[in-house]
């Protein structure tokens, strides 16, 4: 009982490492960040040449340049080798040794050490017919297409570097949250790998797994081997093996039984828990499996100005056309009123001419609400009691002129160099009978303005479905927990559509609700691909507000003891965005009295927050916004920049340069769910749906708490409007303004 109460008193600075890890994991940090920026590096044509350079140049050079080793810094190409090699530090001895008979004294580089101009230098005297930094897409560019081999002698190394770089590029998505560059997680990091070093010390014989804080400090110090073997042997009597190549989470399989054992051990000897918020496994990185969003389907339904110019109108016109006249008209734009029209051109020539008019220009709006056709009408001149003066004209007949239709056949980016249009009416004319008039017309434009693409929301059915979480294409990239063995997956879904003005398809949104996972999704759809999704993600991912720096001007964190809940964005390139929410604001009201007035209550507000994660994100990285958006109002609107959003009106306008459209829609569908799950209800509501549960540090009891509440009141899932999910009927109690 003495050592077991020491223990839990452990101090961790008793335990000393010889490098500056928090430095070395910040480097780290940037340094995966640029590989996953170039997928190319992980091609094989790019790893068999960096392969090669680094066994038969990089390694070479640091031999005959022994006294400089912890100076130099290889190129891009042959780093990334670097890196996954030294991460099996068993391997990365036998195998140097054996190329160039001793380890090199390397160390990884740090923003304080220096620059890669001592390795240039060296480098171009040794191998001056071989380029240090490697054209990647030449190199991929130049590979066989026949299958046929590299080229090059089979490697001499003992370790997988290919299956390394690929479980290298899966570690780098877990460690790829903001908070993991705080420096306060990170301090707190290198205290939880002095006590894991510590665990392994008490228990040698144990293999112990790593939470994802402790492997990123774990890996920080492998990448400067000698260091890292000095300090094993000083602390552990041997070299710690690093074993990545386990990758089996499921339930009975040795990597579950490793960390539930390394969990009991890890309370048994510190009297702490051995999961940390923020530091949990979060699945598979999304790359490759989504859609990239194509931005001409939303410039498909955006608003276009053309500048259109009449060079040619050639007529079938009545008999004695001098007596007669051909007018085009053109709508005008707003801010003039519909209906308005502005006359183009005016024609009087013979019968059967081709007429090149001079060039007339004027705009014209496609796809929005001054979205007319041209008018040509036909007059007879001849004096009647119509005109002024009995000068007039008659009306004849007019016919529309199409153009908004064969304009929207073309790319809505490019210009119209070329745009031909028939008219065609009959008419009567005094002293001649009906006969027929055709016209014949030419356009060309300039390259469109494009301008906003407004959405409305056509809202779908809620039903009950069976989807299996075994088929990666029904949910995308959202890990999942495990359904009780010999139950159906059963789940809500509702699949909603974003459409235009005119009823064209953009975007279809599919939202799932399960409650035996304890999850919500988010789908967006462009035509049959999935470009985003979006989940609901607790504090195993997310750290709480006390683990980061500053709070609010920090990395994004999960605060539970607001009942605050998340949804993580995901698109083609990765994590794009958080959207955090919880319900703030709500007052008591409290009645008049003799001496006092009414103090007006209030229900409250929903306080949402959106981080943006991508990395071409320009300019602010978070956004705020409310729901409702003042005490006095019912309104549910918000502007994220690219997206203005009304729920209450299930309405959406985009700007037609936002590249993120698919990500803000997603978003917009998850702020209105988590206004449905953030919602407090009355005591006898709560209680019904179990949403008074105490332990919110768990992510599963959060979202199944959440998922409850929708069957109880559920009016924003894309719409305030839409129809409850559950299929009975259910009492709805009203907090009111009070």
């Amino acid at each position: 009982m003495a050592s077991e109460r020491i223990e839990k008193n452990f101090d961790p600075n008793t335990i000393e490492v010889s490098e500056d890890l928090v430095s070395i994991a910040r480097y780290q940090l940037d340094f995966l960040e640029a590989v996953d920026h170039k997928p190319i590096l992980n091609s094989d044509a790019v790893l068999d040449r960096a392969l090669h350079r680094y066994e038969t140049m990089w390694l070479p050079l640091l031999w005959s340049n022994k006294d400089s080793c912890r100076l130099m810094k290889p190129p891009f190409d042959m780093a990334w080798i670097a890196h996954c090699h030294q991460l099996a530090p068993r391997c990365y001895r036998s195998d140097v040794i054996n190329l160039i008979g001793f380890v090199p004294d390397t160390q990884s580089p740090t923003p304080d050490t220096v620059s890669d101009e001592l390795s240039r230098k060296l480098w171009s005297s040794a191998h001056p017919s071989e380029p240090f930094d490697l054209d990647l897409t030449a190199v991929a560019a130049a590979a066989p297409v026949d299958g046929a081999g590299s080229g090059f002698a089979k490697s001499r190394l003992t370790y997988d570097i290919r299956g390394a770089a690929q479980r290298q590029r899966g570690f780098f998505y877990n460690v790829s949250l903001p908070h993991y560059r705080d420096s306060q997680f990170l301090q707190a990091s290198l205290r939880r790998y002095k006590q894991f070093l510590r665990l392994q010390q008490l228990c040698p014989q144990e293999f112990l797994v790593p939470c994802y804080d402790i492997d990123l400090m774990w890996h920080s110090h492998q990448l400067t081997p000698l260091a890292y073997e000095r300090d094993c042997l000083r602390l552990l009597n041997r070299v710690l093996s690093h074993d990545d190549n386990v990758g089996d989470r499921s339930d009975g399989s040795r990597l579950s039984k490793a960390y539930a054992r390394t969990a009991e051990l890890w309370l048994q000897h510190f009297g702490q828990s051995y999961a940390r918020s923020g530091c949990m496994y979060r699945g598979e990185s999304p790359a490759g499996r989504l859609s990239k969003f194509n931005l001409s389907c939303l410039h498909s339904g955006c608003q276009r100005r053309y500048q259109l110019s009449l060079t040619r109108m050639e007529l079938t016109a009545p008999p004695t056309i001098d007596r007669y006249k051909v007018v085009l008209l053109a709508p005008k734009l707003p801010p003039c009123k519909p209906g308005k029209r502005r006359r183009l051109v005016a024609m009087t020539q013979a019968q059967g001419t081709v007429v090149e008019s001079p060039v007339t220009v004027f705009d014209y709006l496609v796809n929005g609400d001054g979205d007319q056709p041209l008018l040509l009408e036909l007059i007879d001149k001849r004096k009647s009691s119509t005109g002024l003066c009995g000068c007039g004209g008659t009306m004849l007949g007019n016919c529309k002129v199409a153009v908004s239709d064969s304009i929207k056949q073309l790319p809505p980016t490019e210009p119209v160099y070329k745009l031909v249009c028939d008219a065609s009416f009959s008419y009567e004319a005094p002293n001649y009978g009906i006969s027929n008039f055709a016209a014949e017309l030419t356009f060309s434009s300039n390259v469109p303005c494009i301008f906003d693409c407004n959405l409305r929301l056509v809202p779908g059915d809620w039903v009950v479905a069976i989807m299996p979480t075994d088929v990666p294409s029904l949910w995308g990239p959202v890990p999942l927990g495990q359904v009780p063995q010999g139950q159906e997956h059963r789940c809500i879904v509702a699949s909603h559509s974003l459409v235009t003005e005119s009823s064209q398809l953009v975007f279809t949104v599919r939202v799932i609700h399960s409650q035996q996972l304890g999850q919500s999704v988010v789908q967006v759809f462009n035509g049959d691909s999935m470009v985003t999704v979006a989940y609901m993600i607790g504090v195993d991912q997310l750290p709480t507000p006390s683990q980061i720096t500053t709070a609010k001007r920090g990395p994004p964190s999960l605060n539970p003891g607001v009942r605050q809940r998340a949804f993580i964005i995901k698109d083609a390139a990765g994590d794009w965005g958080l959207l955090l929410g919880n319900w703030t604001g709500r007052r008591r009201g409290v009645p008049a009295t003799p001496m006092t007035p009414p103090i007006r209550g209030s229900p409250g507000y929903l306080d949402l927050i959106l981080h943006n994660l991508s990395p071409d994100t320009s300019g602010n990285t978070s956004h705020r916004m409310r729901l409702p958006n003042s005490d006095s109002s019912d309104q549910h609107v918000f502007d994220l920049g690219g997206i203005y959003v009304d729920l209450s009106r299930g309405s959406a306008c985009i700007d037609a340069q936002c590249r993120s459209a698919p990500q803000l829609v997603a978003a917009a569908f998850c702020a209105a769910t988590l206004e449905a799950m953030c919602q407090p209800l009355p005591p006898a509501a709560a209680t019904a749906t179990g949403q008074l549960a105490d332990s919110v540090d768990c992510q599963n009891s959060q979202v199944a708490n959440a998922a409850q509440n929708l069957g109880e009141k559920i009016r924003v899932i894309g719409s305030p409007k839409l129809q409850s999910l559950v299929t009975h009927p259910t009492t709805t109690v009203t907090r009111g303004r009070a």
